[in-house]
């Protein structure tokens, strides 16, 4: 399996390449380590062999592109967009702290590579080269991370959980700011759909 080179920023988050596992404390007994990890490895490969849930709306890939101007202390958001040849996420909050959690995951020979946390609170697994799991608790708006998107690819799909339920109304979309109708979103490189006339114009 190829592996995303994990690159590392003083005070930065997290990046995991399988998930991790945080050594036990020195005075734990060894059956105690050796069962922890059998349960993060047993967690690991649920979530590894889990099947996708299908998406719930499908949006224009396009629509990603641009960086979108917003406030990063004023409003609850989590914004997605695709500049110079990365996909940046950026987790915004009114001033109060609040819990995201989410995924991006692509499909055929698509990969992700390259990871890079933009905050302190962010932590990022990889569980395979297609599928990045993301949670972090924060009040901060410069939480997030940047991440190329390589390979042979036609979908990306994003999801999204804030303080512990879905909001779609939250992920905003490129520099319009686009909402999706429902999550998980995907993003299609090259199939259009009939709704996209009267949604997004094209």
């Amino acid at each position: 399996m190829r592996r995303s080179p994990a690159r590392h920023r003083r005070g930065a988050g997290r990046v995991e390449a399988t998930g991790g596992h945080r050594p036990a404390g020195r005075g734990l007994l060894v059956t105690a380590r050796i069962t922890g990890l059998l349960s993060a490895a047993a967690a690991l490969a649920l979530a590894v062999a889990a099947p996708a849930q299908p998406p719930a709306d499908v949006l224009p890939y396009r629509l990603a592109f641009g960086r979108p101007i917003y406030s990063a202390d004023t409003e609850t958001a989590a914004y997605l967009w695709i500049q110079g040849g990365r996909i940046r996420l950026r987790l915004a909050t009114d001033g109060a702290e609040h819990r995201f959690a989410g995924e991006l995951r692509t499909d055929r020979e698509g990969l992700f590579e390259d990871v890079l946390p933009t905050g302190e609170n962010v932590r990022i697994r990889q569980l395979r080269p297609g599928k990045l799991l993301f949670d972090a608790r924060t009040r901060s708006g410069e939480d997030g991370f940047d991440v190329t998107l390589g390979g042979s690819f036609d979908q990306l799909t994003v999801d999204l959980e804030v303080d512990g339920e879905r909001r779609a109304e939250l992920l905003r979309i490129g520099e319009d700011k686009i909402a999706p109708a429902a999550l998980p979103a995907r993003l299609e490189l090259r199939k259009a759909t009939s709704t996209w006339i009267d949604r997004f114009g094209f």
